[in-house]
């Protein structure tokens, strides 16, 4: 129970149903920022594996709250890249 369980706390996450902005997904190994959660500082984070519908993303520090059925954006800089829903 709490705002600081540790099971609260994700490393990585996968996402499906991705668009993506830029016209195609970014390459595997790619570094970009992240956001799970509406005003969330960006958080630094790789792609691990791009499908044609899905990507995971491994984060650099863990995140707070990562939620099934919301989105992940995904931005390179201030640009949005494209993102995905949270499975």
């Amino acid at each position: 129970q709490g705002h600081d369980h540790p099971l609260l706390l994700k490393h990585s996450l996968a996402a499906e149903g991705t668009s993506w902005i830029v016209g195609s997904a970014p390459a595997e190994r790619s570094q970009h920022t992240a956001k799970t959660r509406y005003r969330q500082a960006d958080a630094p984070c790789t792609l691990s594996r791009v499908l044609e519908s899905e990507i995971r993303v491994e984060f650099a520090s863990p995140q707070w709250a990562v939620t099934p059925g919301q989105s992940v954006v995904l931005y390179d800089a201030d640009v949005c890249l494209g993102g995905g829903v949270i499975r």
